[in-house]
């Protein structure tokens, strides 16, 4: 009898494992099947608002997107649209997309199966009813999954679309603007942020939105709705591997070395660190000579920027580059920390066109660095290009002087010794 008192207990535990940790970790935490963010080839991000609609906030949130141009996705609550059809009305009329976040806004853990069920079908013919369209989207609340969500969503042909970036509106601990600041810092083309015009976040979003409108706008990005996002879709396994990377091994790389970052404006596609050069040697037009282990300036891609928009569109990604390195002129025109390094570099497979933009290039020295340089480049291609390309990759040095740099780009400006208070 203890052996079956035993048994039963497995299976109850790995049923409960199956119906809410399988879900958990592969939709809420992986993402599969779960639309998060767009492919970052253009200059657009997606703002979606949840909890409503308020009456108190969603008006405001609708003023600031009418005053700038700029549309989002709407993820509304079924019986706050039952009770408020007019601003139902008035988010369709104005041209934004309206989706499902549930009818009541309840965790699904705390929900029986058909309940989970019911709920999502209610909040569905709901929106046929007031706004007679049928839902792309659905948000669970709180963001939780169960295998019955899942299921429902299937039979209901939903996409489940989760956020790449938590806008922290609703946080006790977020003053307003420490929310504008925490999107600016972390927005990038393709990311998908969730804020909220209803509960505790909705009273936040309406008093910062039109200030953090005016500094999207300001550093290029285009506010669009889920649906009009280019290239949005589910995660892959290797859309997962992209995630852990850039979230551990890049942030981990980034905060060792102090890596500045130049990637604030859309178009931006490079960081920036002041490092030791890995050669080979290179003689300055002026004679000095720059040997291995010399502190230089060492450029580093935004590779999945970089991907993205050379596979959209290569003349407009080679635009994109060249006005980035501007920026990055600037900056080591401008930073004390790069003001007395003498060469800028960078080990890339990228070198093909680097002559029209003022770079030379060499091939590296050592066999051994070749190839390491040449493994870590068909990794990251493979991470990064989908699908991947097979042309074999043959990492090279290429490099500009200082003074040729500050001189190409930044001729029209001010001089180093005025901006510098020499």
């Amino acid at each position: 009898m203890k052996r079956n008192w035993r048994w039963l207990g497995i299976g109850a535990a790995g049923g409960l494992a199956v119906y809410y940790l399988v879900p958990y970790l592969g939709m809420q935490l992986a993402n599969f099947g779960v639309v998060r963010q767009s492919s970052g080839a253009l200059p657009e991000m997606g703002l979606t608002f949840d909890d409503g609609p308020d009456p108190a906030c969603t008006p405001a949130i609708l003023d600031a997107l009418r005053a700038h141009g700029a549309h989002a996705t709407f993820f509304v609550v079924g019986e706050r649209a039952l009770a408020y059809p007019e601003l139902i009305a008035r988010i369709q009329r104005e041209g934004h997309e309206l989706a499902s976040h549930g009818m009541h806004h309840r965790h699904a853990w705390l929900r029986s199966p058909w309940a989970v069920a019911a709920d999502l079908r209610a909040s569905v013919a709901t929106l046929q009813r007031l706004a007679s369209l049928r839902p792309t989207f659905f948000r669970p609340p709180h963001g939780g999954y169960t295998a019955a969500t899942w299921w429902v969503l299937r039979r209901e042909r939903l996409t489940a679309a989760h956020w790449s970036l938590e806008a922290h509106d609703w946080h006790r601990e977020f003053l307003p603007e420490d929310v504008v600041e925490r999107v600016l810092y972390h927005a990038e083309p393709g990311r998908v942020v969730v804020m909220h015009d209803g509960g505790p976040g909705g009273p936040v979003t309406a008093k910062i939105l039109p200030q953090l409108l005016e500094e999207l706008s300001g550093r290029g990005y285009q506010i669009k709705p889920l649906g009009q996002l280019h290239g949005l879709q589910a995660s892959s396994p290797r859309g997962v591997l992209r995630r852990i990377w850039e979230l551990i091994v890049d942030d981990t790389f980034d905060r060792i070395n102090d890596v500045d970052f130049l990637t604030e404006p859309a178009y931006g596609m490079f960081r920036l660190a002041r490092s030791r050069f890995s050669g080979p040697a290179v003689t300055l037009s002026d004679g000095r000579v720059v040997r291995p282990g010399d502190s230089v300036a060492e450029l580093h891609v935004h590779s999945r920027r970089l991907v993205a928009a050379v596979r959209h569109n290569p003349v407009r990604a080679f635009r994109m580059v060249r006005q980035s390195i501007t920026d990055v002129a600037r900056m080591m025109r401008d930073n004390p920390k790069y003001r007395d390094a003498p060469l800028l570099f960078a080990v890339t497979p990228f070198h093909d066109l680097v002559d029209l933009l003022g770079f030379q290039v060499r091939d590296l020295d050592s066999r051994v660095f070749y190839l390491r340089m040449q493994a870590f480049t068909v990794y990251l291609r493979w991470l990064y290009a989908s699908p991947a390309s097979r042309k074999p990759t043959h990492p090279k040095m290429i490099y500009i002087e200082r003074d040729q740099l500050l001189s190409r780009y930044l001729s029209a400006e001010v001089p180093e010794a005025v901006t510098s208070g020499n």
